[in-house]
């Protein structure tokens, strides 16, 4: 059974009973009408249009309200999403209504819908649509669900399943999760805004088997059940789409509007910072120009002031919703992969002309073609249908998002552009189509038919027999033998991989021989698509592709980095960085980087002693690129006082380098110890200084003197604490070297002194963890409720670091301890660590609450406590000469496994290891030796005995108003709840005692040096 199919057949049941609702509830409007609706007939007469162009009226109010999203089907139908429940700033979103899917059909072709139906009407903050693999994908925040409707009888086969879960619903508002597409490759593409973050995974998943998400760009592939971020960054995205090559744009607000979408790229953000504090660079805007006129004061001076003629002839704001690179065919050429997105203040279709420029591409502003006189109208998508024309959903409103001036319910249109005469119309419905007509579909000129066909192409070897799929992919291969251009061999590369993902030599082949550079650029991606590991034929090929003459191709090998292990990678880094040609491109110097990093935080994060160190000041030697040899420097200072060999090597090449190459270096070093108030230089600092004051070395510049000077501050006596406060405040500087600063003015004896200075600057996202972690030592009482307040905007990281500064006060933990019993906090942030930490305060009232909000913490014996003690002393000898970490990995995956998660795998009955206090020894050996000293309720084993006297003890990990399901020992049970006679909480957990009597002295050690990595 293929991974859909089973997918298919478990459903995850939402609440409440699956009939749609009797009477459906629009909800109120509340806008002050302060200029009146325009009637829809009215307003596509208000719709300005180039000459041969016209438009008709698809469908108004009451047939349609509140489109956000829409799809279309096989048989060219429209499903439109509507939103009902995003409401305005205060209420937020109104859960009180529900949003629906209505499904609009045109049979006659005249531009107007004549059959409507209502597919589905209990979803909740609904914002994306998609079809395919069996039925309806959508995005319903905090969900990503799919409707099975597997005879396509537009009837649900049965109840959403949640796909995915864990996006933020909450504080992101109008940045909510939103939009699907299928990708090319057959990976289901999303988009999420910057306000919120969210920890998607799995239903059921943990902490560590969730994904941080914030302004992004992401994917789901439903065969493998994988979920994987694209690329980061942004501020809003709310539209995307696929050039005639398979180039992906998104279209995004306030800072850029249109960005391509490479495979782990950085785009700048608006505010805040990414994940990862080590990129010190991020990718700008791929246009080259803004929709908005940047000589007036701000960018939402269009929504406070109205529009300036600057900003009118500049393209109407800086606000857009929706992206279509035509490719439809019935429009003129001269459109043809023109890029086209809705300015929602400016009330017009900004167009693109986007071409190749460098290793990636530039976009220039052409004539805004379709404009409306309609104050209401708010572009919100567009997509083309099967004939050529264009749909164009209108939101329909006055205000900005429904944010201040009330809601507008009631309102919505669709309008149909269509030049001259609509094209042919090549079949009534794909699904009925013959495979060989489909397959000849896919080089179609309207590119709606080759979307299409190769989704129903996907869908069939997804559910099909395993005949049916070799005739498919035979077909496949046949006809991609027979393509002479680019565009049409790229189409039938993407289908013969979404129905056949072992075609890996038939796709290499094309990475090295493809004439053309889209295709060998996108058998690369293929190549390394992350569902698979790369072959050894492929990183071979991928080291000689870095040296490819196609600065595209280089782009996307540069982007396969991070699916690289770290000596193949450092094999194509090397190749990469010799294209000096390369070195000024705006988007290359960085995506070598952002993967390079990668592979140097793999290297710190598993302690691999066999990299050698030289290794570093090697890529730095061969580095064409002043920004990768800066970049390398910088990293590892950063990690001058575990790895300081790495330094030191780099120190000791200095008189082998050139004054360019040496300030570059310096200039990495300088800027990583901005903010630091001391640190110990490495051995042979003083020795370069001295041969420099002595002039026997004389290969440093005036500005790396200059960086010598600032590294020797902090190599000195240090930084005096206000000058690093003034590198803390300077918005001028990156986040990196701004936490530093907050983070040496936070180690400081002083630091309560600065204490309304770390207040002030919690509310910045990029600075937040420093500032909670300079927060922890001040002693002010108002720390705990800062803290507390801010929690819910913080990332998976600042949630932590808030824990851990919460529980080290009595009176801070008291408040966390009550968030949590409001389950305003989640329990399971709190580990076993932080409870001890609580209750050695030994005040009566604070662990009463301890053990009634989180569980109980009781003393270990004294013969358990003097065995850890031992244990403990032991282990730090042994440990200091190394262990077998694939033996510990295997007595993990054998002790712990089965009812524990660490790094992703396991199984989820105690709690997930991964985050939890694993370095420190002592807790360690504390939790394995005397595993019922700290239990919190969900973790607490049940007693059940059965009416015809059986009994069972396990964990509860699943429970409805019919079943248990308990996991024992060895296996998972589901008893009814009716057959239960009785059922009894005990004090301790699943885990047996004397794990650790059962191995030898070896496997102990192997074990715990496992665990602690």
């Amino acid at each position: 059974m293929q991974p859909i199919q089973w997918m298919i057949a478990t459903f995850v049941i939402l609440s409440g009973s699956f009939c749609f609702a009797q009477d459906f509830q629009t909800g109120p409007d509340t806008q002050k009408l302060t200029i009146p609706m325009t009637p829809a007939e009215e307003a596509l007469k208000m719709l300005h249009m180039p000459e041969g162009f016209h438009a008709t009226l698809f469908a108004a109010e009451p047939d349609v309200h509140q489109p956000i999203a829409v799809t279309t089907d096989p048989k060219g139908r429209l499903w439109v999403a509507e939103c009902y429940t995003y409401s305005d700033r205060k209420t937020n979103y109104d859960l009180s209504l529900n949003d629906r899917i209505v499904i609009f059909e045109d049979t006659d072709n005249d531009g107007v819908f004549d059959k409507r139906k209502i597919f589905f009407d209990q979803l909740k903050q609904l914002t994306g649509i998609e079809i395919g693999m069996g039925g309806v994908w959508v995005t319903a925040a905090p969900n990503l669900l799919f409707i099975p409707d597997s005879d396509r009888d537009d009837i649900p086969d049965g109840q959403p399943q949640v796909i995915l879960n864990g996006f933020e619903n909450n504080v992101v508002r109008h940045n909510i999760v939103n939009g699907l597409r299928w990708g090319p490759d057959g990976w289901l593409y999303g988009r999420h805004g910057i306000q919120g973050y969210s920890f998607v995974g799995k239903p059921g998943a943990t902490q560590s088997q969730r994904t941080p998400t914030n302004c992004c760009i992401w994917r789901y592939h439903p065969n493998h059940q994988k979920y994987e971020i694209v690329a980061d960054g942004g501020t809003n995205p709310w539209g995307f789409d696929f050039d005639e090559h398979g180039e992906m744009f998104m279209i995004n607000t306030v800072i850029g509007h249109l960005f391509h979408v490479v495979p782990n790229a950085k785009f700048k953000r608006m505010y805040g910072s990414h994940f990862n504090p080590h990129l010190y660079h991020y990718i700008d805007q791929t246009a080259d120009h803004f929709h908005w006129d940047t000589s007036e004061e701000t960018w939402f001076a269009t929504k406070k002031d109205g529009m300036t003629d600057g900003t009118d002839r500049a393209g109407g704001g800086h606000a857009h919703t929706g992206l279509m690179i035509y490719q439809g065919g019935n429009w003129p050429s001269a459109f043809h992969n023109h890029l086209f997105t809705a300015n929602f203040h400016g009330r017009r279709i900004n167009c693109e002309h986007i071409h190749r420029e460098g290793n990636s591409y530039t976009a220039h502003h052409d004539r805004d073609y379709f404009k409306s006189d309609d104050p209401w109208f708010r572009g919100i998508e567009m997509v083309y249908g099967p004939d050529g024309g264009v749909f164009l959903l209108d939101w329909s409103d006055i205000g900005e998002c429904h944010e201040n001036d009330g809601i507008h319910r009631t309102s919505g249109r669709i309008f149909k552009i269509v030049y001259e005469q609509p094209g042919k119309i090549e079949s009534e419905d794909l699904t009925a189509e013959s495979d060989e007509t489909l397959v000849k579909l896919l080089t179609h000129p309207n590119e709606w038919y080759s979307r299409q066909s190769r989704q129903v192409l996907t869908d069939r070897v997804a559910f099909g027999d395993q005949d049916q799929t070799k005739s498919i992919v035979s077909l496949l291969e046949q006809n991609l033998a027979q393509q002479a251009t680019a565009k049409n061999q790229l189409r039938l590369l993407w289908a013969l991989y979404g129905c056949d993902q072992d075609s890996e030599q038939l796709v290499r082949s094309f990475a090295e021989n493809g004439k053309s550079e889209h295709v060998r650029a996108w058998a690369i991606r293929l190549l390394c698509d992350g569902l698979k590991e790369p072959s050894r034929q492929t990183k071979e090929l991928l080291i000689r592709l870095a040296s490819d003459r196609s600065p595209l191709v280089r782009l996307y090998v540069a982007s396969s980095i991070s699916r690289l292990d770290v000596e193949t990678g450092l094999q194509v880094v090397r190749r990469l960085i010799l294209h000096a040609q390369d070195s000024a491109d705006r988007v290359q110097p960085y995506l070598i980087w952002f993967g390079l990093e990668e592979l140097i935080s793999r290297v710190i994060e598993s302690k691999v002693a066999d990299v050698d160190p030289s290794t570093w000041s090697d890529l730095i030697r061969h580095s064409r690129m002043p920004f990768i040899s800066e970049s390398i420097a910088r990293r590892w200072m950063h990690e001058i006082e575990e790895y300081p060999e790495v330094v030191e090597c780099m120190v000791g090449e200095f008189e082998e380098w050139d004054v360019e190459k040496n300030d570059q270096v310096l200039s990495g070093m300088a800027t990583a110890l901005k903010g630091w108030g001391k640190a110990k230089p490495p051995r042979n600092w003083s020795s370069l200084i001295a041969k420099l004051e002595r002039k026997e070395f004389n290969g440093v510049s005036k500005l790396g003197r200059d960086r010598i000077g600032e590294i020797n501050l902090v190599f000195g006596d240090g930084m005096a604490l206000e000058e690093v406060k003034k590198v803390a405040a300077n918005r001028k500087l990156d986040f990196g070297v701004r936490s530093s600063a907050f983070e040496t003015l936070g180690s400081s004896p002083n630091a309560a002194q600065y204490f309304s200075f770390f207040a002030n600057h919690l509310n910045d996202k990029g600075l937040a963890n420093s500032v909670i972690k300079a927060l922890a030592n001040c002693p002010q009482n108002e720390v705990g409720d800062l803290l507390l307040n801010r929690f819910p905007h913080f990332n998976p990281e600042g949630k932590s670091l808030t824990i851990n500064a919460l529980v080290s006060r009595s009176d801070w933990a008291e408040k966390l301890l009550i968030r949590v019993g409001k389950s305003e906090i989640d329990p399971n942030l709190l580990s076993a660590f932080h409870a001890r930490q609580i209750s050695n305060f030994e005040q009566e009232p604070l662990t009463k609450l301890l053990v009634q909000n989180w569980g109980e913490v009781r003393s270990t014996p004294k013969e358990r406590q003097l065995k850890i003690e031992t244990l403990e002393t032991e282990l730090i000898q042994q440990l200091k000469h190394g262990f077998d970490m694939a033996n510990g990995k295997k007595l993990f995956e054998k002790k712990c496994a089965s009812c524990h998660i660490m790094f992703g795998k396991g199984a989820n009955v105690g709690p997930d290891l991964t985050g939890s206090d694993r370095r420190n020894l002592g807790y360690l050996l504390e939790n394995i030796v005397d595993p019922n000293a700290s239990v919190a309720l969900p973790y607490r084993a049940s007693t059940i005995v059965t009416m015809d006297g059986r009994l069972f003890t396990g964990v509860v990990i699943e429970e409805n108003e019919k079943t248990l399901k308990l996991q024992t020992k060895d296996q998972v049970r589901i008893v009814a709840k009716s057959d239960v006679d009785e059922r009894r909480l005990s004090n301790n957990s699943l885990m047996p005692e004397g794990i650790l009597d059962t191995l030898s002295q070896d496997q102990v050690r192997d074990l715990i040096g496992f665990l602690k990595q």
